[in-house]
């Protein structure tokens, strides 16, 4: 068995592979001090070696105790991975955008561009055409657009980060949720729109991350949602990096 960790800025998410089958997930907030939640896989499966990628404020490093007990492989750019990297500096590409992008090209992208958006705390839309990374876009996701609303003025209110109904606000709660809520779906709609036309073909569109369900609800040029893509594309760079 191998497993898999995903430790993003606001939650990290565990998996475990028994060859390319997902036999097991689980999810904490980055706070949590959740490694003591990993024991009972260790206890129950037979675990091999870890992979491991890190953009959040737990960085690698602080799992190396941990990691003695098993082998375990930091993501980093100068591994041998399924594609290449056009990047002006890849050593700041962050490495779950790394096996997104190589979860989504293993799996779809054989015959055609893949575009991966990755919607969490921030959301990425990367590009991958003839198995090279090409770059993307990065922006914020909901709750930093409220967040930035609410802390850099002096009387918009934080409010609930939901989709209103209609096409404008009619009070200053449902008019922030217009402009965040739906600011966020057509930007995101608009960078897979601008993606989609520097491609020589039709991409395939691949959906992850913590809002992936907003996302597919509302956005129909989406056609995969792969909840798991990160793990996967770990576990897939664990393969090629024995």
């Amino acid at each position: 068995m191998w497993l898999t960790l995903d430790i993003g800025n606001s939650g990290v998410k565990a998996g475990l592979f028994d060859g390319p089958r997902l036999v097991s997930h689980q999810a904490w907030p980055v706070e949590a001090p959740f490694e003591s939640d990993l024991l009972p896989w260790f206890s129950q499966y037979s675990i091999d070696r870890a992979g491991l990628c890190s953009v959040g404020p737990r960085r690698p490093h602080s799992w190396l105790g941990w990691g003695r007990r098993i082998p375990v492989l930091i993501l980093s750019h100068t591994l041998r991975l399924p594609l290449e990297i056009e990047y002006t500096r890849p050593e700041l590409l962050g490495t779950d955008r790394i096996a997104a992008a190589a979860g989504a090209w293993v799996q779809f992208g054989r015959t055609a561009p893949v575009v991966i958006v990755d919607a969490g705390t921030t959301v990425t839309i990367d590009l991958v055409h003839n198995g090279v990374f090409l770059g993307g876009t990065i922006a914020p996701g909901p709750a930093l657009m409220r967040n930035a609303l609410s802390d850099g003025t002096a009387s918009l209110p934080s409010v609930e980060l939901k989709v209103p109904a209609g096409a404008y606000g009619t009070d200053t709660t449902s008019a922030i949720q217009q402009g965040v809520m739906l600011g966020f779906i057509d930007m995101v709609t608009g960078a897979i729109q601008r993606a989609s036309d520097a491609l020589p073909a039709p991409p395939v569109v691949v959906c992850t991350g913590g809002l992936h369900k907003l996302l597919v609800d509302q956005i129909a040029a989406i056609d995969h949602l792969m909840p798991h893509l990160v793990l996967r594309g770990i576990r897939e760079i664990m393969r090629l990096n024995p």
